[in-house]
């Protein structure tokens, strides 16, 4: 009876939260990678076309088929991928039971390694099966361009939640059992107008390998930004360098770009409390 209920809660756990896991899969991500491939089409070649950019955008949105999302994590300071802390008021060990109960009996593992484990992906067999870097260039120089751009398109989508400091910084950010969830991933999905990213350029950011690019964005968003659940965290040691504005009754923590990375209310005897970035500024 037991085991009846675990199951039973488990699967409105995770499945009725399932949006608000990670960026939006029906719309941030294929529009992330659009906007990707027409980057690549005004800079490289040859060039992609429609029906190409198309596929590309069906295997960014394939990724999030449950359960292959519990290996969409990357702490750049540890290495590891899902740990399931920072879940509300749950623990992280009734969380992994949860997640094997009614997500997957494997163990989570880092994006950076799920791009590249063949193996382990092959045990996802009904659950898009074997979307690897190595499987994407198989299928394509094998003449299978469809599958191979595809593949390509799962791995644009994790590199995309490299993005994502909730996603680098261990934390769950389910959005129910008490916990607050994202508040990054829902402005993001609230905020469908891409335009601002018409205009990108080549900068000095880039990467030798695919683990290179990995490591790289993760590391951006774990060492510049906060997620809800890791605002001064003490797992994260480096201190951000911020400035103080105060607007109003609050206190926002602003970095020296200019970023609003945090906002906090000051108590009766001057320490800063409240700290969230459910705020329409950050």
């Amino acid at each position: 009876m037991k085991q009846v209920f675990l199951l039973a809660y488990a699967l409105i756990f995770f499945y009725a939260a399932e949006d608000v896991l990670a960026y939006n899969d029906i719309s941030t991500h294929p529009k992330l990678t659009e906007k990707t491939a027409l980057f690549f089409n005004g800079v490289f070649g040859p060039k992609l076309n429609s029906e190409e950019v198309l596929w590309l955008a069906e295997g960014a949105e394939n990724e999030d088929t449950p359960p292959r999302w519990i290996n969409h994590f990357y702490d750049p300071q540890t290495g590891l991928g899902w740990t399931s802390e920072r879940m509300g008021t749950l623990s992280p060990q009734i969380v992994k039971m949860i997640s094997s109960i009614a997500l997957s009996p494997e163990d989570a593992v880092s994006s950076k390694d799920w791009a590249k484990d063949q193996n382990l992906q092959e045990r996802y067999a009904v659950y898009q099966g074997n979307r690897t870097f190595q499987r994407a260039v198989f299928s394509y120089v094998n003449g299978d361009k469809k599958e191979g751009l595809k593949s390509l398109g799962h791995i644009l989508h994790l590199i995309q939640d490299m993005t994502v400091p909730a996603h680098t910084r261990q934390d769950t950010h389910l959005q129910a059992a008490g916990d607050p969830g994202e508040p990054f991933e829902n402005w993001v999905h609230n905020n469908a107008d891409y335009s601002h990213l018409d205009n990108l350029a080549l900068s000095g950011f880039g990467c030798l390998n695919l683990d290179d690019c990995f490591l790289k964005t993760a590391k951006y968003s774990n060492e510049n930004f906060f997620s809800e659940d890791t605002i001064f965290d003490k797992s994260y040691s480096f201190r951000f360098n911020q400035n103080y504005q105060i607007k109003g009754n609050f206190w926002y923590g602003i970095s020296p770009n200019n970023f609003y990375l945090f906002r906090s209310e000051k108590s009766q005897n001057g320490e800063l409390i409240k700290f969230t970035l459910k705020d329409s500024l950050i």
